[in-house]
Parts: C-alpha cells; structure tokens; sequence
C-alpha cells in the first residue's frame, strides 16, 4: 500500500506544480492583453488626430491649389503687364552668337496645309 500512495503523492505534486505553472502563465497573458490593449486604444487615438490634421491640410491644399486662389496669388506676386510692340522683334534681327546655346526660343511653325 506504500507504493500506492507514493505515487499519489508525486501526482498531487506534480498537478499542484502545473496548476502553479498555469496560473503564472495565465496572470503574465492577461497583464500583457491588458498592456497591448492600452497600447491599442493609444494608437487608435493617435491614428484618429492624424486622420483629423490630413483631413484639415487636404482641405487648405484644395483651397491653395483651387484656380481662384492661384489667379490671385499670380496677380499679386507676378504682375503682368501687355506687351509692348518694342519688346518684339523678328527672327532676322536676333544675333546668333549673342544667345547661348541653352536659350529656349519660341517659334511657332506655320502649319502645313492638308491635300484634300
């Protein structure tokens, strides 16, 4: 009869050492469920006041780039003013060595008319 309840005795040791085991393994997810879900509600309010601040510099974007405001900002900051007929001049008259070889010229090509 001794060695049956030797055996008891390791069994019960055994089982209390488990049931230890899993209630430290049980309390180490909950505090870490608890943690990860702060962590979450944390994010998810950061996430919602960048959301917001997108939301505002959309909103002055569209107004910055809307042709009203562009139209305004040109007239203010770059105010053009008509050609005058002194400021043209012909193709014959401008000296290809004075411009460079990075000058940009405007030169609309007269269009070819079609054989109908």
């Amino acid at each position: 009869m001794t060695l049956k309840y030797h055996h008891l005795k390791l069994i019960n040791y055994v089982s209390m050492a488990a049931v230890f085991l899993i209630g430290v393994f049980l309390y180490k997810t909950s505090y870490d469920v608890r943690f990860l879900k702060s962590d979450h509600e944390r994010m998810e309010a950061e996430l919602a006041t960048v959301m917001q601040a997108m939301h505002v510099l959309k909103a002055e974007w569209s107004y910055l780039d809307s042709p009203a405001h562009l139209k305004k900002l040109s007239n203010k900051v770059l105010p053009h003013k008509p050609a005058r007929v002194m400021q043209l001049a012909s193709w014959k008259s401008l000296d290809v060595a004075k411009i460079g070889p990075h000058t940009v010229l405007a030169y609309k090509q007269p269009q070819k008319r079609r054989a109908v």
